[in-house]
């Protein structure tokens, strides 16, 4: 299985059975109403869909706010090209690529990182430039690099550190609070 091609009807129907044994499990779902246990659970559930719609439209905007500024924070030290000292000039590729932030070098890159950051996993080390790309660079005056880096590296931390405090701090509560709400109308009214 490992050389099949990925369109290989055997995977193909693989996944279309994992996906219909999650479907017939939620078939049980129609049964749910009439229970006096679940009922008003799912009921719950149901309103609570405006508010994910609600959390899902301010979340969306505060990551993309802090992928665009991340990502134009770190686009310079995202994929360098360096000389490479000694080598023949006839060479076809004569520059070194050396990537500086692997979790900031694009767009999709930074999502990726600040997604994983919402569930603690990312290291701590994340916005902090490598330190092979600094030693890399120490014999080139005209890069600075430690020093620009030090800058660079310490608003990134920051606007990391804001990152984690707004969505997991502030956001995701927000939502918690949303939805417990409207779980406590439910059963209000369920009273009555």
């Amino acid at each position: 299985r490992l050389w099949w091609s990925y369109d290989d009807p055997e995977y193909v129907s693989d996944c279309l059975f994992a996906l219909a044994n999650v479907l017939s499990f939620a078939r049980i779902s129609y049964l749910m109403p009439a229970w006096e246990l679940l009922g008003p659970l799912q009921i719950s559930l149901a309103r609570m869909v405006s508010d994910i719609i609600r959390f899902m439209a301010l979340f969306a905007v505060t990551v993309v706010a802090f992928v665009v500024g991340l990502t134009n924070l770190y686009w310079y030290f995202a994929l360098i090209l360096v000389d490479r000292p000694g080598q023949p000039t006839d060479q076809s590729t004569p520059y070194e690529k050396i990537s500086g932030i692997p979790g900031f070098e694009s767009t999709g890159a930074t999502f990726h990182t600040l997604y994983w950051a919402l569930f603690g996993q990312s290291s701590n080390n994340v916005t902090t430039i490598s330190e092979h790309l600094a030693e890399k660079y120490k014999g080139h005056a005209e890069l600075k690099v430690d020093s620009s880096s030090l800058l660079i590296s310490s608003l990134g931390s920051i606007l990391y550190g804001i990152y984690n405090a707004c969505m997991i701090i502030i956001l995701l509560n927000m939502l918690i609070a949303m939805m417990s709400k409207s779980f406590d109308e439910i059963q209000v009214r369920r009273k009555l």
